[in-house]
């Protein structure tokens, strides 16, 4: 998506300018570069693999794109969200933090260099007092909204509206956001850090915020500075507490088996975050109930008569031939919320 916007808005530059070839030979490469890998991409998972689970995905998304509530939500949760709630507090505290920044963003562009204390700074700094209160009696969490991960990205707005060198990059960045909220996947808005699928344009922003800042208001682009500070040392924090939490519960599982164990798991998060030590077991997937029952035929011809059944929500019974023995091998704390539990599964 991001290929092909910019190649576009580099070649509508460029033909601005009544350079008909420069515009055709940047877009064309651009477009080239943008299109090459994801073919190649493809066509590699289509060789190994028989169908592309990217394209597969993003077009059933797209197709799904009539649920517009849910959509709509995850639009706004990865722009303006504080923390990974539907809280009505954090819902009042995200829109506190992005009312400030904006009326600080506002101030500077109207009066540059104020020799006065700006009271949309003032009312900013208290918004991520409050919001830094929060972060620390909760523990560490998603900030999905890439405003609040980035507050320089507001800045990066209002300098791409003042600034009329801007507008090619300006259009190159916030074109192409209405095409991804409406190819990315579901589901993943709020365990997710700074709107990650729009990343490229939060990147740009974030530069053009800071030389916007920079000629115009050192002050503030020192306040603005910390509080991106802040918000960075709040995702180390979350990064070195999942870290260890996983690697805490691979420690326990590992415990929990041996090398000999066939193990299935359900959820596919579980395999993910354990891979740890996937060379070690034998680890086979059944997300669903028709894998569920094609495994358990797959069993049955290879003699395998016993196998770990791995998911956050127990077992579900759909393997033709096989029960549980009622043998819970163990349960493990999984990202310090949910439960995983490990069951003995024979025929």
């Amino acid at each position: 998506v991001y290929g092909f916007v910019a190649g576009v808005t580099v070649g509508a530059s460029w033909l601005r300018r009544g350079q008909l070839s420069t515009a055709l030979n940047a877009g064309f490469k651009m477009l080239i570069g943008a299109i090459g890998p994801i073919a190649a991409h493809t066509l590699l998972e289509l060789a190994f693999v028989g169908q592309s689970e990217r394209t597969s995905r993003a077009t059933g998304t797209v197709q799904s794109a009539e649920t517009s509530s849910e959509r709509g939500l995850e639009a706004l949760a990865t722009t303006v969200f504080a923390f990974a709630s539907l809280d009505s507090f954090v819902i009042v505290l995200s829109f506190l933090l992005v009312a400030s920044t904006v009326a600080l963003a506002a101030s500077v562009a109207r009066k540059p260099a104020s020799a006065k204390i700006r009271p949309a700074a003032i009312a900013m700094t208290a918004a991520w007092v409050l919001w830094a209160i929060v972060m620390l009696a909760v523990g560490p969490t998603f900030v999905p909204g890439f405003i609040i991960a980035a507050p320089l990205s507001m800045f990066g707005l209002f300098a791409a509206i003042q600034q009329r060198w801007f507008l090619p990059l300006w259009l190159g960045v916030l074109a192409p956001l209405p095409l991804v909220l409406l190819t990315r996947f579901l589901g993943g808005a709020f365990p997710n850090w700074a709107g990650r699928y729009h990343l490229s344009s939060t990147v740009v922003l974030i530069v053009m915020g800071l030389i916007w800042l920079k000629g115009r208001d050192q002050v503030v682009l020192r306040l603005v500075l910390a509080f991106s500070l802040l918000v960075s040392a709040a995702g180390v924090w979350l990064v070195i507490d999942r870290s260890n939490g996983i690697g805490d519960s691979v420690d326990e599982l590992a415990a929990m088996t041996t090398e000999e164990d066939v193990i299935v798991w359900r959820d596919h998060f579980v395999a993910r975050e354990f891979g740890g030590f996937a060379n070690d077991r034998l680890w086979l997937s059944a997300i669903d109930r028709d894998e569920r029952i094609e495994l358990a035929r797959t069993f049955q011809r290879r003699g395998i008569d016993e196998f770990l059944w791995i998911a956050i929500d127990g077992f579900e019974g759909d393997f033709p031939g096989y029960e549980p023995t009622g043998d819970v091998v163990g349960r493990v704390e999984f990202f310090n919320s949910n439960i995983v539990t490990m069951e003995r599964i024979s025929p």
